[in-house]
């Protein structure tokens, strides 16, 4: 799979439907500030590196809490490529681990 976010375009190395272990994700913190920072002129990203070493730069456009822990969370939003391509995608984080998955959605 290689690095992705080196490449140009996010949409031309992944696969609709892929999912993607993810082994540092974003911390509650890192969440709540992509979701509600009010000095934020363009929407905040955050970093998802995978497996493989991978760093991904993504947006988070919505949050739901996944069960009852208050640490488990469904992600939606999108994979941005050097060019500003975007990749949306839906993932799963566990923010007291920073461990997850994502999965690509179609363009």
């Amino acid at each position: 799979m290689g690095n992705l976010h080196m490449k140009m375009r996010v949409a031309s190395s992944l696969e609709t439907g892929e999912t993607i272990q993810l082994v540092d994700g974003p911390s509650k913190y890192d969440l709540s500030r992509a979701l509600f920072d009010p000095q934020a002129v363009s929407p905040q990203k955050v970093t998802l590196r995978t497996a493989d070493g991978t760093i991904l730069m993504a947006t988070v456009g919505s949050v739901e809490i996944e069960d009852g822990s208050g640490e488990c969370f469904l992600l939606k939003g999108a994979c941005i490529g050097l060019d500003n391509s975007r990749r949306p995608y839906e993932g799963f984080i566990r923010t007291n681990v920073r461990k997850g998955w994502i999965k690509f959605l179609k363009d």
